[in-house]
């Protein structure tokens, strides 16, 4: 069985180790889940210096997605930096529109907008016009795999015919994780900040007007990645994944804020990445509002914040206790890796692919 991953306007990454984004990160990991199952997986793209002498990255003129069993394609919104599209984008639209096989997208950042590439470079440089109708029944009759309750909130208030639940968060963390879970009391906890959050500054008004309504005005206050006027913070740039939660070992807390699709919906990756940390995560009452997620009667009178006032109690409250705990309520929550890769087989093998 062999699958294709691909996409159009973005290029399948191999960097996940330097990368700062979880685009590449994905890529590695479905890459892990699929190979778990049995599946020999390619990567379809502009091939590259950086993937030069990766056997399973084929480059985009020398593929037919009608010789796989699956493409899992991987959605991204039609941005042309410079005003042109990448080597790739025309070619795999119309390649994709010629594949007969299945489909399976998976929904994981409401800002990445579901659409038709198609139509999208219609509009843009009235090319590939031809294939508007193919990519639509794509959407149409493809598999979605998502993390979350509802995935509406994703698609704009269009709810697919085919939809999997499956939380891939936990996978990569489980799988990130293997050597973070030593005795807090072997770890030695320097701290040079109260209160951080870290992210993209390109979420727009909701999640700035939520950040300014969570961080506390006279704390020692940390933005990784994310610049913002309005809020008495040290701002640095972004850290490669590899060195985040080192960075986070560094703060007492963590704002854990989403989107509005995320809210009551999809336990983000952050939320999994603060757990793990030797932070503790201050979570917006909002995103989790009946307290499901955590469970530890002491934690979730805690951990949940309502303003910046909850979160200065959070901070003054840090200790190590409560960092056990909240290791122990992650532990809980991403169950062992043989469970998570069994419920990812259930979720492929319930396609009847």
């Amino acid at each position: 069985m062999k699958v294709a991953f691909t996409s159009v306007f973005l290029n399948p990454s191999t960097t996940w180790a330097t990368a700062v984004s979880s685009w590449s990160k994905e890529f590695y990991y479905f890459k892990k889940l699929f190979e778990s199952i049995g599946y020999e997986v390619h990567f379809v793209g502009n091939k590259r210096k950086n993937g030069k002498d990766l056997d399973y990255y084929v480059h985009y003129k020398d593929v037919n997605f009608n010789d796989y069993n699956l493409v899992l394609f991987f959605g991204s919104n039609p941005i042309f930096f410079g005003g042109a599209m990448k080597p790739h984008t025309s070619e795999i639209v119309k390649l994709m529109a010629e594949y007969n096989g299945p489909v399976i997208q998976m929904l994981s950042d409401p800002k990445v907008l579901m659409g038709n590439p198609a139509k999208a470079l219609y509009k843009r440089f009235k090319i590939c016009g031809d294939f508007i109708e193919k990519w639509n029944d794509i959407n149409k009759r493809s598999h979605y795999l998502f993390p979350g309750k509802d995935i509406s909130k994703y698609t704009r208030g269009w709810t697919p015919e085919n939809v999997y639940q499956y939380d891939w968060f936990k996978y990569i963390l489980s799988d990130i994780l293997n050597l973070r879970f030593q005795p807090i009391i072997e770890r030695k906890h320097v701290k040079k900040y109260d209160v951080v959050y870290y992210g993209n500054s390109n979420r727009g008004a909701f999640r700035e007007k939520q950040l300014r309504h969570y961080f506390p005005t006279d704390t020692n206050n940390l933005l990784i990645g994310y610049t913002s006027k309005h809020i008495t913070a040290t701002q640095v740039s972004k850290v490669p994944h590899s060195q985040l939660l080192l960075k986070l070992d560094e703060c007492k807390v963590s704002i854990i804020v989403g989107d509005e699709e995320h809210l009551d919906n999809v336990i983000t990756f952050r939320l999994y990445e603060t757990l793990a940390s030797d932070c503790l995560a201050a979570i917006q009452i909002e995103y989790d509002p009946n307290r499901e997620i955590i469970q530890d009667e002491v934690l979730r009178d805690l951990l949940y914040v309502t303003n910046s006032e909850d979160v200065k109690k959070l901070v003054n409250a840090f200790s190590e206790e409560l960092l056990e705990r909240q290791k122990k309520e992650l532990c809980r929550l991403l169950k062992d890796k043989k469970t998570l890769l069994q419920e990812f087989k259930s979720a492929i093998d319930s396609m009847s692919i």
